[in-house]
């Protein structure tokens, strides 16, 4: 499973707009991490594990 698969995970039921608004970016940006085109930035990454109650290191790794 890749980072942006985890990504799209942790989005669950949320339309890619809604969680865009939670982290903080342009939905565009969410299409971009879940397709694994661009990665987030590590604080991006910390708002997303915070939302999916799991940590950087199992979105970036599965670990």
């Amino acid at each position: 499973m890749s980072p942006g698969q985890r990504i799209r995970l942790v989005r669950g039921a949320r339309t890619q707009a809604e969680f865009a608004l939670l982290i903080g970016k342009h939905k565009d940006d969410v299409i971009r991490y879940e397709a694994d085109i661009n990665a987030p930035s590590l604080l991006t990454l910390s708002k997303i594990a915070g939302i999916g109650n799991v940590t950087v290191e199992w979105l970036l790794h599965g670990k």
